[in-house]
């Protein structure tokens, strides 16, 4: 690993730093420079396996014509619209290895060795997995909407790295097509080593078991202090007999803590679900410690419990014939009931908050989804497609709890999400979620959650590549119990630590800027990223208003190069210069880790009581 990281840190060394406005002169330019590096490094063996640990053979390029632009507007006219109606007659999966190929050029040759060992120990997507996730079979009619949707559940998949589906017909007179589906896999094992001053975790993880789309993992945990370990692991079967029906099994073993469960759910995966739901339970064995002035130290007493949950949706589609979105909109109507058992607990004498109580969750909605997506391109993953969620959501929760010892409550909640793409303005997703838990014997219980995403469209400078994002946040509670507390978590600051500060109301708006360098240095392509949070939370006695604004800034760079193994990693440098708790500036090495688009979806689910995070 050190080797490699000192073979990428010499290509930094301004021997021949230079960059060229035109990318074919620069891959020229590069492809002489990876040559020489080549036929010094083939003279001896040592220095010839470690060329091929960290380069893949360049290979020279087409250049693109002079008047190539890049599109603003990534909404396209379907090419496949002429052939609408007509009969698949046949169906070709392709399924491509993870290295050295491309989901846009199939003809790619592999020539690095340990591409060729990667590839060779990398077990392929059975196409019979891909053939289960699509929405049309042979003989079906030609459905454009179940075309782009079977299309973006292949990229939705953790195994799959993108796919293209391709229509091909001998005329536009003929009465059938052929299509055929081609995915890129993705290289699906690793096993990531955590360590901290106070131990460390080691996970293994095949997120495509033998090719099958199943899911393992296993990690091992160990604490030093105590010198205590833990275990734990999951096994994920998807998509059980084509049905979208997912099932996962998993377990966790430590001093502190045991427990076992499973979980069924069929989501609606896309908006031609008619149904949806699951099912889930797990049983734990844990402690409840508490302190036992008799024995003038620490004690403990069992705490076991069952937790159980179900729920069942059905979707229907608007009653109106007429109306243009008919097939992607639906009303939702869901139930759900679930709940917690103790087996073993404290007395209430020991736990005089009353937190270990059996509780049953009653809860429906009923509500309106018209969900779609469109592919845009140039948002965290150089040019690759991405699919944005738009639509439109609105749905009225209501339910009913139950606790020990506590008079029952009942629930109403409200919510209401908006995405949409502006040709001159951008995408903008905006979302206001309201409950309140009420009876007669107690203040209502109340969340108010609501913020919006934004991110600008593709701006062109000088060949130079920009995108906004902006991101905003509010939660309130309203007469929430001593034991209900929020903070500021780090993954909503870019690596943020708010420490012991908590709250019943807090409010986060945070800035992304992401730029597509149009240089290529070495065959090194660059998006440079600038990041800047605040963050506000009223603890203690201080309202919002006149709480300290939390800072956190952030600046880093994706790389990406066609001619390493690895070809694209990320490195981020954060700073935050009023910490919580008045601690001094601090700076952290790498606390944003991964860049994906944080936008919600418009397909209904599960019905939640509204998050209080």
């Amino acid at each position: 690993m050190w080797l490699k990281l000192s073979c990428l840190c010499l290509l930094f060394v301004p021997v021949q730093t230079f960059a060229q406005e035109k990318d074919s002169t620069n891959h020229g330019d590069t492809l002489k420079m990876y040559l020489k590096i080549k036929k010094v490094a083939y003279r001896h063996r040592f220095t010839t396996l470690l060329y091929h640990s960290v380069f893949v053979d360049p290979t020279p390029v087409k250049p693109l014509p002079q008047d190539t632009k890049v599109r603003t507007d990534a909404k396209e006219a379907n090419p496949y619209a002429p052939y609408e109606g007509k009969v698949i007659r046949s169906i070709e999966i392709q399924v491509l290895d993870p290295f050295g190929y491309s989901i846009n050029d199939t003809a790619v040759k592999v020539g690095n060795p340990l591409q060729k060992v990667g590839n060779r120990f990398h077990r392929t997507s059975r196409t019979w997995i891909i053939r289960n996730l699509l929405l049309f079979e042979e003989k079906d009619t030609l459905d454009l909407l179940r075309i782009g949707e079977s299309e973006r559940l292949l990229r939705n998949t953790a195994y799959i790295n993108d796919a293209w589906i391709y229509v091909y017909a001998d005329s536009l007179s003929g009465d059938s097509v052929d299509i055929k589906v081609s995915v890129h896999d993705k290289w699906t094992i690793d096993a990531p080593l955590a360590l901290t001053r106070f131990g460390g975790r080691l996970t293994f993880r095949d997120r495509n078991l033998a090719g099958l789309g199943q899911t393992f993992e296993q990690y091992l945990g160990y604490h030093i202090p105590t010198t205590d370990y833990e275990l734990g692991g999951k096994f994920r079967v998807n998509n059980l007999q084509k049905t979208y029906i997912s099932s996962e099994y998993f377990y966790t073993y430590s001093r502190e803590l045991k427990g076992v469960g499973f979980t069924f759910d069929r989501p609606f995966y896309s908006p031609l679900t008619k149904w949806a739901g699951g099912l889930s339970m797990n049983q734990s064995w844990g402690n409840f410690n508490y302190y036992d002035s008799s024995l003038q130290g620490e004690t403990h007493t069992p705490l076991n419990m069952l937790n159980f949950d179900t729920w069942v949706a059905k979707s229907y589609r608007p009653p109106i014939r007429k109306y243009k979105h008919r097939r992607i909109s639906s009303v939702v109507m869901a139930l759900r009931y679930a709940g917690t058992r103790y087996q073993q607990r404290p007395s209430f004498v020991l736990d005089s908050a009353r937190q270990n109580v059996n509780s049953t969750l009653y809860l429906g909605s009923l509500g309106f989804s018209l969900a779609k997506f469109y592919k845009d391109r140039y948002i965290f993953r150089f040019g690759a497609n991405e699919d944005i969620p738009e639509g439109l959501l609105f749905q009225v929760l209501f339910g009913l709890i139950k606790k020990e010892t506590i008079h029952s409550q009942y629930y109403i909640g409200l919510e209401l999400s908006r995405g949409k793409h502006y040709k001159k303005f951008g995408y903008i997703s905006a979302f206001a979620t309201y409950g309140t838990f009420y009876s007669s014997f107690s203040r209502n219980n109340s969340t108010l959650n609501t913020g919006f995403n934004y991110f600008s469209n593709l701006l062109v400078k000088r060949q130079w590549l920009f995108r906004q994002f902006i991101y905003f946040k509010f939660v309130h509670g309203f007469n929430k119990p001593i034991t209900e507390r929020i903070t500021i978590r780090p993954e909503e600051m870019f690596g943020f630590n708010s420490g012991l500060i908590s709250g019943t109301e807090k409010a986060i708006l945070t800035f992304e800027t992401v730029i597509y360098a149009p240089y290529n240095f070495f065959g090194f392509k660059f998006a440079p990223v600038m990041l800047a949070g605040f963050g506000m939370i009223n603890s203690g006695n201080l309202p919002l208003g006149k709480s300290p604004v939390y800072q956190s800034y952030a600046t880093g760079m994706l790389i990406r190069n066609e001619n390493l193994l690895s070809t694209s990693f990320e490195i981020t440098l954060g700073i935050y210069p009023r910490p919580a708790g008045g601690e001094s500036t601090y700076a952290r090495f790498n606390p944003v880790t991964s860049f994906t688009l944080k936008v919600r979806t418009f397909t209904m689910s599960k019905p939640n009581i509204v998050a209080y995070d």
